[in-house]
């Protein structure tokens, strides 16, 4: 398929009985499309990882003229009456744009999305994407609108983000991100509910560090690496089993005097037990 004068794909809400296959996202991304700037694949079944061809995208990646792009006409097509209407909508100031929300993509954000230089919005929303958020995308300098919000997102959020200058949403609520939100910087300006339902994130415009509950704080400690942290618990069980030991038997092979009362109280205590069974037994 070739379809070089084509700048939007707007297929939201389709696909709902079938899956998209890498073949029709590389068709996408091929360079049939070469003025594709504006794809939304929204509520579309989509499955897999991000397609990475994506990040390929020639007019996104390329720094090209894009004063032409204030307007176009959209033809409405009637699918119940298989016929073309005689009448448009216009799309007016519109942005580069990809808008991924609501499917089953899975997997990391792909760090080749910082090649998408003149991408305004990205929206991976409402996925199940897992990972650390890709420092990477403090490259896209002409981001404006982020949404990474309710998917599986874990670390802390990437210090690089702060040289969005142009960025004037960000949501990032519901994953499991952690870590104290950087003071100081555009981030705090954003309001709390971008940044809800992340259990170890901290400071303005959320909690203060000091607030964290106890859940937050385990996250924090779970999520190092093994390698990087001491064997604590390990460590005080050997200590804890050698000063019981030392304890009760040190004394014991130390000093005969105690050797001999400490046996002597055993054969009492055996006697007495066996005297017990007795009556018992012959009662």
């Amino acid at each position: 398929m070739h379809c070089k004068m084509l700048d939007v794909v707007l297929m939201a809400h389709n696909f709902l009985q079938e899956m998209i296959s890498n073949d029709d996202i590389n068709m996408v991304a091929s360079n049939g499309f070469k003025n594709l700037q504006f794809l939304d694949l929204s509520e579309c079944q989509l499955t897999g990882e991000f397609p990475e061809e994506l990040c390929a995208l020639p007019a996104l990646v390329s720094e090209q003229d894009l004063a032409d792009n204030s307007s176009f006409l959209l033809p409405i097509f009637n699918i119940n009456m298989n016929i073309w209407f005689h009448q448009y909508n216009s799309i007016h100031n519109w942005k580069p744009n990809i808008v991924l929300r609501n499917n089953s993509l899975s997997g990391h954000i792909p760090v080749e999305i910082a090649r998408l230089k003149q991408l305004h919005t990205l929206d991976l929303s409402h996925n199940n994407f897992s990972g650390n958020i890709p420092s990477q995308i403090s490259e896209l300098t002409n981001l404006e609108d982020l949404d990474l919000s309710a998917n599986q997102l874990s670390g802390k959020i990437p210090a690089s983000l702060i040289s969005l200058s142009f960025l004037h949403t960000l949501n990032v609520s519901d994953n499991k991100l952690y870590g104290e939100i950087l003071s100081g910087t555009q981030l705090q300006s954003f309001d709390a509910s971008a940044y809800k339902g992340n259990l170890g994130l901290c400071g303005d415009p959320l909690p203060k560090c000091g607030h964290l509950t106890r859940d937050s704080r385990d996250m924090d400690i779970h999520d190092e690496e093994d390698g990087d942290s001491i064997p604590w618990f390990h460590i005080f069980v050997v200590l804890g089993f050698i000063t019981g030991f030392w304890g009760v038997c040190g004394p014991l092979l130390l000093y005969h005097n105690w050797r001999v009362a400490y046996f002597s109280f055993l054969d009492k205590l055996i006697d007495k037990l066996d005297e017990a069974i007795a009556v018992s037994v012959s009662g």
